[in-house]
């Protein structure tokens, strides 16, 4: 009889979740996943009411009981792939911790087990199932492994950043099980280190040294905020500008050269915003919970940027793709640059270490042929970028970015630019597999491809870099002359 009552309850919730999605045009895993993200504010307001000033012991046991809930409410028996992988971990930690094996087998093992279980997993669309914080948890774990490794150096080996936020000893099980199920961090990140995670449950991260709740309840509605704009306009746009549209006959066969290209700068805008509004409403959560507290700044204002994610003004204005990678999903590039970037120094190529990187995110992601398609595009439009400023800068072209006359078709021309050149890799980002990408590609004869990867690596290395070595050897100061027949260095044999 209970059984039948339970069973009834299921499909009674799972029944309003799914006429929900139906309303809201999205799949029932995404408004699961958007409820118990939203319902982590009620949670955080828990933590700051009820439970600020109790010993950190409980807090933990708070985020393991209410992170273990909503993994389940999403993902049901799935939960146990989170909890085995934490408990494997702690006790790796626990028994080589602080060698450099134990680094290499965080590294290998919570990273083939993700790429495993995207395997298995996937469908033949953007899955959203137990390896969607998994793949979050995995980057915590090797940071996890990272930062005790760091903790065990002699401190003369450590960079100041390493100092700051190594852990000498392994975290406790309540300590690390409490750090990844922590309802502001589990979903969808931000990444934090777990020296951050220790100061916010010993109450060390407040504006206030009265030991009061930290007055964090407005700017974490303001994220709040932003994120229910971004929600609203991918609701108005997302109608006319889907995955769908983008693989239609009327987009691919029907429409001009340059529609499509505007579509798909479009369509990458509006995919960036739905990544943005989840961003957002997880770290307004973390403000909430005042985990983000980063001091005062020179006005005595309180800072709330320590797990910022998104920088809004900034990727709305970007005029670079570089620009729009320092303004979105900064964590995980931060997380990127400590862990991976900075440790390749030894190869002595910057280009070379952006590469290996780049690819790291793209396993981290998945297997799909998408993915790596993406990232080498990002890795060859910096690439572009940085060269394309150094021709400017050498030929003086660049101040007339400036001009007040150039200056706002300039930056029209420019941002167009951006956002046509983030939708361009984001299609096979998004479409995952080559059979569906290369239509989309094909539809506008690969001109990024045709761009980045022939036109100009044929101007830049044949023409333009050796007019400017040239030009810089004719105007350098020791080739000048003296009474204009011979060079310094001939007058001098002279004398």
């Amino acid at each position: 009889m209970a059984t039948t009552m339970e069973k009834d309850d299921t499909g009674m919730v799972e029944g309003i979740l799914q006429t929900i999605a139906d309303l809201a045009g999205a799949k029932e895993p995404i408004i699961r996943l958007l409820l118990s993200m939203l319902f982590s504010y009620v949670l955080a307001a828990i933590l700051r009411s009820v439970l600020h000033g109790f010993p950190a012991t409980l807090k933990h046991i708070y985020f393991i009981v209410t992170g273990l809930a909503l993994a389940y409410f999403n993902y049901g028996y799935g939960t146990i792939h989170s909890l085995g992988a934490i408990l494997v971990n702690y006790v790796m930690l626990l028994v080589i911790g602080g060698t450099p094996i134990s680094v290499l087998l965080s590294l290998v093992g919570n990273l083939g087990y993700l790429v495993g279980a995207y395997y298995y997993m996937s469908t033949d669309d953007y899955d959203v199932n137990w390896t969607t914080p998994h793949c979050v948890l995995t980057l915590r774990l090797i940071g996890l492994a990272w930062d005790l490794y760091d903790g065990n150096k002699p401190e003369s080996r450590q960079s100041k950043e390493q100092k700051s936020i190594c852990i000498r000893t392994p975290p406790s099980p309540l300590e690390i099980l409490g750090y990844c199920y922590y309802f502001g961090g589990f979903f969808v990140g931000p990444q934090f280190p777990i020296r951050r995670y220790y100061d916010f449950v010993n109450d060390r991260l407040l504006d206030n040294s009265e030991g009061k709740p930290s007055d964090s309840v407005r700017p974490a509605l303001i994220r709040l905020g932003h994120a229910s704009l971004y929600i609203s306009l991918s609701v108005f746009i997302a109608p006319y500008y889907t995955n769908e549209y983008l693989l239609s006959d009327e987009f691919l066969n029907e429409t001009s050269f340059w529609y499509k290209l505007f579509v798909v700068a479009i369509w990458g805008e509006f995919k960036l915003w739905q990544y943005c509004s989840a961003w957002l409403i997880s770290e307004g959560v973390c403000i909430l919970s005042g985990i983000t507290y980063e001091g005062r700044d020179a006005t005595g204002t309180p800072n709330w940027k320590g797990c910022n994610n998104v920088r809004i003004s900034q990727l709305e204005s970007a005029v670079t793709l570089r620009q729009v990678i320092a303004a979105f999903n900064i964590n995980t590039n931060v997380w990127v640059a400590r862990y991976v970037y900075k440790r390749l120094k030894f190869l002595g190529n910057k280009v070379i270490s952006q590469a290996v990187t780049l690819l790291f995110l793209a396993v981290w992601h998945g297997y799909y042929i998408g993915y790596y398609i993406c990232f080498f595009f990002e890795l060859i439009i910096v690439q572009f970028e940085l060269q394309w400023e150094s021709v400017m800068a050498k030929t003086g072209l660049s101040k007339y970015y400036h001009h007040p006359v150039l200056a706002v078709p300039l930056w029209i021309f420019k941002r167009f630019y951006t956002m046509l050149f983030m939708g361009y890799p984001l299609v096979s980002f998004v479409f995952l597999q080559w059979y569906r990408i290369v239509q989309i590609y094909s539809s506008v004869y690969f001109c990024g491809h045709v761009l980045f990867l022939l036109i100009w690596p044929l101007l830049y290395h044949f023409v333009l870099r050796p007019s400017l070595r040239k030009s810089s050897k004719t105007t350098d100061p020791a080739n000048s002359t003296k009474d204009g027949n011979a060079p310094v260095e001939e007058k001098k044999k002279e004398l």
